[in-house]
């Protein structure tokens, strides 16, 4: 159930000023009969006013009892502690004048009086090239300066960053842009616009940041250098960031080298290789001084510092929601929340795990209370992070509202996270070379190679000989050179673990880690020499000790395949359901072995039997988040082949994932959703033979279920007007391989997606041929072979509207070679596919001869 913010909740706190503000008594009375209107609210509870005197004498507690402060204005006294102290919210009149006219609590970023937030009308989202890290960036970046940031494609979009034109999501805007009847457009801008506002304190204008026929536009040039007031410190990135060069260019501005300053370095994960006499940061105090225009925060921030990679053990259970907490306070404790590794919830659900509440009002209260959801204050975040680790909640339940004694939002002492230094001392900064090779036994049995190359060219390598047949183990320290069957690297044995392992459903490891889908909030890519510590870990576990009684199985034989994402120790209970084979029979039956074991993986039963494409889909599903699906009958591959049985999209969509696999005919259409809450619960079982009674249902995700079809301009345009609903999902049920069979197309150049990508969407309907026809084509390619609409030897071209030459021109073509002819847009296509018929007709051709 989803319950927003009541008027009853509000407490406003208005600041009584000149009539040159509109904050005087005159236009403070006309807001309080407005809030008299609404029934059950009563003004003189909901809104008190104070003069700039009265204000002064008020402590940080009184203040704290209010959820906004109502000002056109921002110098008043107590502004500062009001703002980054208490975390409240500063709206305008008009914000309060909207509220009354909507009779509910209104989103309020774009009506603060605060200049500094010229984001504040700016609602973006991020994609198209560019890095988990890199969004966290931006999305820092945006909500410091007033913004909103979205993980998702919303209607409320007003900005979409990318570097990246192809990108399916960059499409998907496109084409809302040129076919949204209501004529809002989507701004596409490049990353530069986001970094450039900031530096020059102004939103730029989109135009010399936008995108034309794929090249940037050339404006006046926009001087962007670092700020005297920021001399003093020198800002350097940590080499732990998953960023890409275009996003690290933007901070070397920051860096001034060996010259004098303090040098700060900016980081999401704490770096144990940076020298403690170096402090580390998160990209929110950076953009926190650049907001202020210090070099040194008059406050401090829990947020300003960054966090262990690993999340706190059990946080991933919990799913939090706050109520009484506005703006800026329950951004707060909502980036606490995901810092930590928890979820969090805008809305209350009965899945809640916590309510975090500064008052004991509310539906969200109430509901909380009838759930049985712990309710907890802001304490128990903040202290809960600072100790990292989950706190009793039995310690956090007085509400800051509703009695004193809880400490204020904020008002916590911290220092960082200690952590021991594992990198070199500033008189010692010489680049330490690591590189494993490692392999691990193939089905042969044969020899594993473990070799560490450290420090200048000197090599190590150790021989690992295991002999199955009498569980003993020899270890020669000797130079080797290695087999022909040596994989070259950890990609090559993350490919050997993945066939050996995959019939009994064990664990690989990763060769470049990445981080979980982002509603899990797990761990992000390690860094590589952690990665090959938990290599060379694995590859000495695998070996059973030598004291180990004859027939006895180590206790834990297969660990090398059970390395888990965050580093815990794996369950033992995995690996003993795997039937040992000895060296002889591998020797003598390997192909056999793998046939066996493979109809063992066929026999057990899976909650899913899902072969999916994902498309349109902004996040990202790592090698282990792949491998956790799969075993549970989910398989996600890469391109669109006969196994698929299912699409995973936001909606229904044009893109070239999406129409391809409708060739297949898939089952099933859900949304990403379905993938993020099936990893979240496998999060919360203990074995995989838990999730089955738990598993989430098929249908809750279907994607019909999530499309406005009536509203949403964006799928309504994949089929015929005055198509329904109920006509729209019949027509997805039909079965369309082969809709194209035999049919020959000519296709011209100025089509969006070009020619290739085009050509591949047709081709897996059965298209036989298509050429590409550019104005200086001869002749045109005729359907021969295949009849169109009835009729024999039609040349047909696909073409946009714009493409008048090229239309001319083929009409020539085709009556100087006595050809019957139809062009058509290539929405006329889509549709098609779509309804699984192609249907020509008056009103969807653009020009034909003895066609229709």
């Amino acid at each position: 159930m989803a319950m927003g913010t009541t008027l009853g909740d509000v407490q406003l706190l208005a600041v009584e000023g000149t009539a040159q503000n509109g904050m005087n008594s005159a236009a403070l009375e006309e807001l309080k009969i407005g809030l008299d209107s609404i029934e059950s609210l009563n003004s003189d509870d909901a809104m008190k006013k104070f003069n700039y005197k009265q204000l002064e004498k008020m402590s940080r507690y009184e203040l704290s009892q209010f959820t906004h402060v109502v000002s056109n204005v921002i110098d008043f006294p107590k502004y500062d502690v009001i703002v980054d102290s208490l975390m409240i919210p500063v709206v305008t009149t008009q914000w309060v004048k909207d509220v009354i006219k909507n009779k509910r609590v209104i989103p309020l970023r774009s009506y603060s009086p605060d200049p500094k937030h010229f984001f504040k009308d700016v609602i973006l989202a991020a994609g198209g090239g560019l890095q988990d890290d890199d969004k966290e960036v931006l999305k820092i970046g945006v909500k410091t300066f007033g913004g909103i940031y979205l993980d998702d494609l919303k209607k409320s979009l007003t900005h979409y960053v990318t570097n990246d034109l192809e990108d399916d999501n960059t499409k998907l805007i496109m084409a809302f842009n040129e076919y949204n009847p209501s004529g809002k457009i989507v701004k596409i801008v490049k990353v530069d616009w986001i970094f450039h506002s900031i530096m020059q304190s102004s939103v730029l204008p989109e135009s010399l940041y936008s995108f034309n026929d794929g090249k940037a536009e050339k404006g006046k040039e926009v001087v962007i250098q670092k700020p005297d007031f920021l001399s003093g410190l020198n800002f350097a990135l940590s080499d732990n960031l998953n960023i890409s060069d275009t996003m690290r260019s933007y901070f070397t501005m920051f860096d001034d080298g060996d010259k004098a300053g303090e040098r700060v370095f900016l980081t999401r994960y704490l770096n144990n290789e940076i020298d403690k006499s170096y402090k580390q940061k998160t990209f929110d105090y950076l953009f926190s001084l650049l907001f202020h225009k210090k070099n040194n925060m008059p406050y401090d921030s829990l947020l300003f510092y960054p966090v262990n990679r690993n999340p706190i053990s059990g946080m991933a259970e919990t799913l939090i929601a706050t109520t009484n907490y506005t703006g800026d306070s329950r951004i707060y404790i909502e980036e606490l929340t995901m810092r930590m590794g928890g979820k969090f919830s805008k809305t209350m659900k009965s899945t809640n795990t916590h309510l975090v509440a500064s008052k004991s009002v509310g539906k969200k209260f109430e509901f909380a209370k009838s759930w049985n959801v712990k309710i907890v204050n802001h304490m128990w975040v903040e202290d809960s992070f600072k100790n990292w680790k989950i706190m009793d909640v039995s310690e956090y339940k007085n509400l800051p509202r509703d009695a004193k004694g809880v400490r204020l939002i904020g008002d916590i002492e911290f220092n960082g996270f200690e952590y021991t230094f594992e990198g070199k001392n500033k008189e010692q900064e010489k680049v330490v070379e690591h590189d494993f090779e490692t392999q691990l036994q193939d089905e042969k049995g044969d020899i594993g190679v473990l070799k560490r190359k450290v420090g200048n060219n000197q090599e190590h390598s150790a021989s690992i000989e295991v002999t199955q047949s009498n569980k003993k183990t020899k270890m020669n320290s000797i130079e080797e050179k290695k087999s022909s069957h040596d994989p070259k690297g950890l990609e090559e044995v993350e490919e050997k673990e993945r066939v050996l392992s995959e019939p009994a459903e064990a664990k690989t490891i990763p060769a470049n880690p990445e981080s979980r889908v982002r509603t899990r909030n797990r761990r992000g890519n390690e860094d590589r020499k952690a990665l090959q510590e938990e290599a060379s870990t694995a590859v000495k576990a695998v070996i059973p000790e030598e004291k180990n009684p004859e027939g006895k199985k180590s206790e834990e034989p297969d660990s090398v395949w059970q390395i888990q994402e965050n580093g815990e120790k794996p369950a033992k209970s995995v690996p003993t359901k795997r039937k040992a084979i000895s060296v002889e029979e591998n020797d003598q039956k390997p192909k056999e072995n793998k046939r066996i074991a493979t109809k063992k993986t066929v026999k057990s039963e899976k909650p899913y039997n899902i072969t999916a494409i994902v498309t349109g889909f902004d996040g990202s599903l790592s090698v282990g988040d792949k491998r956790e699906l799969r075993k549970v009958g989910i398989n996600i591959v890469e391109n669109a082949n006969k196994t698929i049985n299912c699409i995973i999209a936001p909606s229904l969509l044009r893109t070239q994932k999406f129409l391809t696999a409708l060739s297949y005919s898939p089952e099933y259409f859900l949304e990403p959703l379905f993938l993020s809450d099936v990893l979240g619960t496998l999060d919360s079982v203990k074995k995989v033979g838990d999730f089955d009674s738990i598993s989430p249902k098929i249908e809750k995700y279907d994607i019909w279920e999530h499309v406005d079809y009536e509203k949403d301009i964006m799928p309504k345009r994949l089929f015929r007007t005055n198509t329904t609903r109920e006509k729209a999902i019949e027509y997805l049920k039909r079965p369309r391989k082969g809709l194209f069979e035999g049919f020959v197309f000519n296709l011209s150049p100025g089509l969006a997606g070009g020619f290739d990508t085009l050509k591949g969407i047709l081709k897996a309907f059965g298209c036989k041929q298509c050429f590409l026809f550019k104005e200086t084509t001869k002749t045109a390619a005729a359907n021969v072979e295949k009849n169109v609409n009835g009729v024999s030897d039609v040349a047909i071209l696909v073409c946009s509207t714009a493409e008048k030459n090229v239309q001319k021109h083929f009409t020539t073509a085709c009556k100087n070679s006595g050809m019957k002819y139809v062009t058509l847009e290539w929405d006329v296509i889509v549709t098609a596919i779509f309804e699984a018929t192609l249907d020509l007709n008056s009103g969807n051709v653009l020009q034909q001869s003895g066609v229709l």
